[in-house]
């Protein structure tokens, strides 16, 4: 399977990769009173400290399942981590992660290592873990009712009877408040078998 150039998934929606930026205000009394305010600035209540955003991809592992088009989440995260310079060099939670910033956005690249059926035993971990809010998870993984390489972004929904999916609400207690990226993998001609 042939995914996106590093190039094309830069093209993915900023407002997933971006806090807001910093606005500068004006005090009316006077012209040269300005300061950055933001309700995302360094120490708005958070400890000075920024949560990640956390991007995982669903696929299987071993080098049997490398290629197919079940395993396009890990294939979106591995484009990624190529075009933003950050390596997937540590095991976390049944994950192979990487750390990294997009812009002045701290950012989380996972893929799990669990198998596709039991995701959530390892996102559900990283997210608990590092106290990542859901609307900072985004989810990629293959969807066999989208045509060939079609993108969907939803703010939320359900499993949609996929497996990873599906364990993934499971484990974040039932919550489908979490961005996910649908990426079509349904065969464009009828010949193909939709088996993964």
């Amino acid at each position: 399977m042939r995914l996106p150039s590093a190039a094309s998934a830069s093209r993915l929606p900023s407002s997933l990769f971006l806090q807001p930026r910093a606005r500068t205000r004006c005090v009316p009394s006077s012209s040269l009173a300005c300061r950055a305010s933001s309700s995302s600035a360094a120490g708005a209540g958070d400890g000075g400290s920024r949560k990640p955003w956390l991007f995982v991809g669903l696929g299987n592992p071993g080098k049997v399942y490398q290629g197919t088009r079940h395993n396009v989440g890990f294939e979106m995260i591995d484009v990624i981590a190529e075009a933003e310079g950050i390596s997937l060099s540590s095991m976390q939670f049944k994950a192979m992660v990487g750390k990294g910033r997009i812009g002045d956005a701290s950012i989380m690249l996972a893929k799990p290592q669990t198998f596709m059926n039991a995701s959530g035993e390892s996102v559900g971990q990283l997210v608990s873990y590092f106290k990542i809010p859901l609307s900072q998870v985004v989810v990629m993984y293959d969807d066999l009712d989208l045509p060939f390489a079609k993108l969907r972004l939803l703010p939320k929904g359900g499993h949609g009877g996929h497996n990873g999916m599906r364990s993934i609400v499971n484990h974040l207690k039932q919550s489908r408040d979490f961005p996910r990226l649908r990426i079509g993998i349904r065969p464009l001609s009828p010949r193909l078998s939709p088996v993964a």
